[in-house]
């Protein structure tokens, strides 16, 4: 019996009302449109407000996709979030999101793993289509990382934005879909981009936020060399 291939159907997306544009930032920091576009090829982002939550931006995503292909929240078998910057730590941002889908049938889980997470995500639903533990997958990637930038650091702030997309993984018909996936991670390099504070290893606390602890770190050039 041959191995199940699962396939791509449909997208969504979701980006928040509020463009924030290269000019904006010169007002705030030590740079320029030119300088940023120079170096990163972006010219405005997309800054969620305080009414667009994680959770929301992934459920408009979700919405559009199910709409697009024609399924019922309930006829989900698992919801795969990708996201390094939930609402909340617990329950799992999929968990908000299948109560706001109403995909009661549902697995539910986050998959963490920052910039690459839609492709962990993506894999990991394929893994559960081919191994036939289930029929329709949705895979998301939300996030709200303005909401954990420090918006006084040059190296971060211009780089990131907010938003939301989506697709359905599902077993193919015709065997035309994903053939095989490759993932590779080097956790001795995970200090050239983390968010030092807020976990169990630094629990918020009243120095937390003055230290910036808070935010995302990076260091730009060393990431770019090993990108």
């Amino acid at each position: 019996m041959k191995r199940p291939i699962a396939e791509l159907v449909g997208t969504g997306r979701y980006t928040p009302k509020r463009v924030m544009t290269n000019d904006e930032f010169s007002k705030m920091l030590d740079t320029s449109d030119q300088w940023i576009r120079e170096r990163t090829g972006i010219r405005e982002r997309r800054v969620a407000g305080p009414d667009e939550s994680n959770a929301c931006m992934a459920k408009a995503a979700a919405d559009q996709v199910l709409k697009e292909i024609g399924l019922s929240p309930l006829d989900l078998d698992a919801l795969v979030v990708a996201t390094c910057s939930p609402d909340r730590l617990l329950p799992s941002q999929a968990c908000d999101l299948q109560a706001l889908l109403g995909a009661k049938r549902a697995a539910a889980f986050d998959v963490q793993a920052a910039c690459t997470g839609f492709l962990y995500a993506l894999s990991v639903a394929e893994g559960l289509v081919a191994a036939e533990q289930a029929e329709q997958v949705l895979v998301v990637a939300s996030e709200k990382l303005t909401s954990i930038m420090d918006w006084t650091d040059r190296s971060t702030a211009v780089l990131f934005g907010d938003g939301a997309g989506a697709t359905l993984v599902r077993r193919s018909a015709n065997r035309r879909g994903i053939l095989s996936s490759y993932l590779k991670s080097d956790g001795t390099l995970a200090a050239l981009l983390y968010r030092p504070g807020g976990g169990a290893a630094h629990p918020p606390d009243a120095a937390l936020l003055t230290d910036h602890s808070y935010y995302i770190k990076m260091a730009g050039r060393e990431v770019f060399k090993a990108a």
